[in-house]
């Protein structure tokens, strides 16, 4: 754009300025240096020099001010005297002819000028035009580049949902009710997204929260739902799924979450406990969803059903299916049995106690390889009267009774377990951290 200027009668003050300036600085040489007759003699005349630089720099207008201003300070008060041999119109041309030919040159050079800015202004219109196309095109070029982005990061983030929730559902498979929730927890993430959710379970005393995801402290959610609680009486006593978008459901909810089912095995009718999310985003809340939340509710009350069902089996058996190994109680009885035994006989019962001391660092599949290890180096090792165990029933201790072995034998036994295991242990079991300590079930 061009800039203002300031004007005197539409004119620009600079040029006027700079007229007045240059012919008052020429009148004083010619007064103090000329002949004092204006330079009126000279050809070309030095006042030419202003009326072609304003003509050109500023245009028509400019120029004919200039030529006039240039006129004034030529002819005023300095006309010449007409000689005898001139008649009249011979002195008006000889008075005039200069100033007359600044005027048509101030129009010349002026109106060239003015040509030159219509020129000008039309290349800085069409380079702004072409600067704004230039804008847009970039523009929309980002947009497109933006919205490539943006469904290729949906479509990864698809395949990475659609890829954890495989492997969630995974874990949700296993016989294991801690792998249930886990991989329950994982299946919620990936299928639902939300911000904060929680899992019950159902015991003697209500419901009590056993996972809780994304809380942070201090959070104003309930960590307990007495069977006298309303939430209760309609997630576990009625079986229903509450959803904050219902006004009836809302009023139970009582601001504990937007979404809570419980965990039910449909087959059996019984209710393991509640899921329940706390924060959700505004988009994700809709029809798809919270069919997809009592979706997961069913299958992970079924999941945890079979788990508890084959956890049940599993203690009352005989031998851990998972690493080969007698269960934790059957040596409660073959523990009281042989100590009964080594007390009316007389001789020496030895326990060795082997534990995983980084347990929570390795995999169920890594723990149940360790047992598994553990028993192929006991049947390699050991008498076929010295049996191993799981111990306390947990996945991640072991114990070897060892009858008519006093305590100086069952250092020297578990030497050669320890060697045998290291010698087995291979792939993620290589990890593991194995401990060995004696105990003494009776002594003679």
């Amino acid at each position: 754009m061009e800039q203002q200027h300031r004007r005197i009668l539409g004119l620009r003050a600079s040029a006027l300025l700079e007229t007045v300036l240059f012919l008052a600085v020429l009148l004083v040489l010619d007064r103090l240096l000329g002949s004092g007759n204006r330079f009126f003699d000279v050809c070309p005349h030095p006042f030419w020099i202003i009326v072609l630089l304003v003509s050109c720099q500023y245009g028509t207008a400019e120029g004919l001010a200039a030529a006039a201003l240039s006129a004034v300070a030529l002819l005023l008060f300095n006309l010449p005297p007409q000689q005898l041999n001139q008649n009249m119109y011979d002195y008006l041309y000889a008075v005039t002819k200069t100033p007359l030919l600044w005027v048509i040159m101030a129009v010349v050079l002026g109106e060239l000028r003015y040509r030159h800015l219509n020129e000008r202004r039309s290349l800085q219109n069409e380079l702004a035009t072409a600067q704004q196309r230039e804008e847009k095109i970039a523009q929309a070029y980002q947009w497109v580049r933006d919205g490539k982005e943006k469904l290729e990061q949906r479509i990864a983030g698809q395949l990475r949902s659609s890829v954890a929730a495989y492997q969630a559902a995974r874990e949700m498979e296993a016989l294991s009710p801690q792998q249930v929730l886990t991989g329950l927890e994982d299946l919620v993430t990936a299928v639902l997204n939300p911000q904060r959710f929680s899992i019950y379970m159902l015991d003697e005393s209500g419901l009590n929260l056993i996972l809780s995801h994304g809380w942070q402290e201090n959070e104003p959610f309930q960590r307990r739902f007495a069977p006298n609680s309303e939430l209760y009486r309609s997630v576990i006593g009625n079986r229903q799924t509450l959803c904050v978008a219902n006004a009836d459901h809302e009023m139970l909810l009582a601001g504990q979450g937007v979404l809570a089912g419980p965990l039910v095995d449909r087959a059996s009718g019984e209710a393991f406990g509640m899921l329940k999310i706390e924060t959700l985003g505004f988009t994700d809340l809709h029809l798809s969803s919270i069919e997809t939340f009592a979706a997961v509710c069913e299958w992970a009350g079924m999941a945890l059903a079979n788990a508890r069902k084959y956890q049940t089996a599993k203690t009352q058996s005989m031998v851990n299916p998972d690493h080969n190994l007698l269960t934790d109680s059957y040596f409660t009885r073959h523990a009281e049995y042989i100590t009964a035994l080594a007390k009316r006989v007389g001789f020496d019962v030895s326990m060795i106690v082997v534990k995983l001391a980084n347990a929570d660092a390795l995999s169920s599949d890594a723990r149940n390889e360790v047992g598994r290890m553990l028993a192929s180096a006991v049947d390699s090792v050991l008498r076929s009267v010295d049996l191993a165990f799981d111990y306390q029933g947990t996945s991640d201790q072991f114990s070897i009774v060892l009858p008519t072995t006093d305590r100086r034998g069952a250092e020297i036994v578990a030497q050669k377990i320890r060697i045998a295991l290291a010698d087995r242990l291979s792939g993620p079991a290589r990890a593991a951290d194995v401990t060995f300590s004696l105990q003494t079930l009776h002594e003679k």
